[in-house]
């Protein structure tokens, strides 16, 4: 499943997560700005908090937004990968990173996919 809703991607995948989706392979977008091991989500407990008018602003970068005029506070976009990794839980393992996209497989198939993996090299 391609994840990308450019802010609330890890309130997403939690839902799914939670609702028993387990797909094969997730690729995502993730904030980029964050190592590994850094937990980092988007302002808001929810996705309707997360993407509330109040939030959006304009865009100054690919990776915040710029305060509204009644909030000061820049909001960032999208969550951090570690974050990501943590809402769809310990069933799937990160395969790929490049930039701002991930992909993380299933673990119960990641062993058959072992020849083509980069980080398995």
């Amino acid at each position: 499943i391609k994840v990308d809703v450019d802010g609330p991607d890890c309130h997403l995948a939690r839902g799914l997560s939670r609702a028993g989706w387990r797909p094969k392979l997730w690729h995502a977008e993730v904030n980029p700005l964050f190592p590994p091991g850094v937990v980092v989500w988007p302002i808001g407990e929810s996705i309707q908090e997360s993407t509330s008018s109040q939030r959006q602003g304009d865009l100054s970068s690919a990776f915040s937004r710029r305060a509204s005029e009644t909030d000061e506070r820049p909001a960032l976009v999208g969550c951090s990968m570690q974050a990501f990794l943590d809402a769809v839980g310990e069933d799937y393992i990160l395969v790929h990173i490049e930039f701002e996209n991930i992909v993380l497989v299933r673990r119960d198939i990641a062993g058959a996919l072992e020849l083509w993996l980069s980080s398995r090299s």
